[in-house]
């Protein structure tokens, strides 16, 4: 296992020094800059960016993904942005989903009551497969069906983008279509499942097990347990980074049936070639960075201004503005034509999917006394 991480570290590495300065450096910078804007709006002190609990609902992902939309469509961008753009999307992309390991602790998932995992792995498996079978029902785009029901499973934005990047061959302005999808979906449930907790008197515990289960990005989910109680905002909190966690075996399952078309002798062989097949290697430095975090103490880190931060809280921060990032270039890639030509089906799926996630998670909810 060892040798593979090693191999997967080179790949990101090599990826990384190939970086060519004069061609790319201009479309990162741009889209840094957006990215940084992104924040300060998912920020602003007012309705839907900041709700009554101080939570911030519209994270800098989602902001960025539509700032990148708006920029796309209403100005030219010079040809010199396009490889950065693109850079950004793809080896960033991976880097930023690596860090993601930083943010994450299996114990958090070990300290809850077994019904809690149960509902949190069966919920996400009716969501994306709930997604995989109205896609085909009414015969709509089995990419579309897989990326919102990944959303709605797993952890919304960063959920797509991994799988875009694990899955190459699916198409990115349906990644973009999802994304916004998704958030659109995680945004109404934000006032719509604390009202139906308070109506079937939700124990703290209960609330945040269906919030965490349910809610489709991270901050999402804790803006809709804090709008509960604040006992249901710390469980839901722990219950979504709990969920996020079956991040890098989705993806791998996901990697492995793409390639059931291959033969015995390609699928079988063992080699680090054959390995790379069905678990990219940023998703086994995910897993990797993962159990590191969860198993061996971080140092601090001293900081200019003299306050002290862990090491895994600071690089689980470099996490979240290079996903940041990613989603912004994805925006930057993204027409509004292709927005509105397929946002139809997107939006049949997600609210399926979405709607089964609430059910099922609320079964299992009502099983915890």
């Amino acid at each position: 296992m060892l040798v593979y991480i090693i191999l997967a570290s080179n790949q990101i590495f090599q990826a990384l020094m190939t970086f060519n300065y004069r061609h790319n450096i201009s479309g990162i910078i741009f889209t840094a800059i957006i990215t940084i804007i992104a924040f300060i709006v998912s920020t602003l002190p007012f309705p839907p960016f900041t709700i009554h609990t101080n939570q911030h609902p519209i994270e800098a992902m989602s902001a960025g993904l539509i700032l990148g939309i708006i920029i796309a469509n209403c100005i030219k961008l010079p040809n010199c942005f396009k490889p950065g753009i693109n850079y950004t999307q793809h080896t960033i992309l991976a880097l930023g989903i690596v860090l993601l390991g930083f943010k994450l602790n299996l114990h958090s998932l070990f300290s809850l009551p077994w019904l809690v995992p149960a509902t949190i792995i069966v919920t996400s498996l009716c969501a994306l497969l709930s997604a995989i079978l109205i896609g085909r029902l009414l015969n709509f785009s089995a990419d579309t069906a897989l990326f919102v029901g990944t959303g709605n499973a797993i952890c919304g934005s960063s959920a797509i983008m991994a799988t875009s990047q694990a899955l190459p061959h699916l198409c990115k302005e349906k990644a973009a279509v999802s994304i916004a999808t998704v958030n659109v979906l995680g945004l109404i449930l934000i006032f719509v499942l604390p009202a139906l907790g308070h109506s079937l008197q939700l124990s703290d515990l209960q609330m945040g097990l269906w919030a965490g289960a349910t809610g489709q990005a991270v901050p999402q989910a804790i803006a809709i347990g804090f709008a509960y109680s604040h006992h249901a905002g710390l469980y839901a909190t722990t219950i979504k980074l709990a969920r996020v966690l079956q991040l890098g075996v989705y993806v791998f399952i996901m990697k492995l049936f793409s390639h059931q078309r291959s033969t015995v002798s390609e699928t079988t062989a063992f080699s680090h070639r054959t390995l790379f097949k069905f678990v990219p290697g940023f998703i086994l430095l995910f897993i990797f960075i993962l159990c590191i975090n969860s198993f061996i103490q971080m140092p601090i880190i001293s900081m200019p201004s003299g306050s002290k931060i862990p090491a895994n809280v600071l690089l689980g921060q470099a996490s979240t503005f290079l996903l940041s990032m990613a989603l912004t270039s994805i925006g930057l890639n993204t027409r509004i034509a292709t927005l509105i030509k397929q946002g139809r089906p997107s939006f049949i799926i997600g609210i399926v999917s979405a709607l089964v996630a609430v059910l099922v998670s609320l079964g299992g909810c009502l099983l915890i006394s």
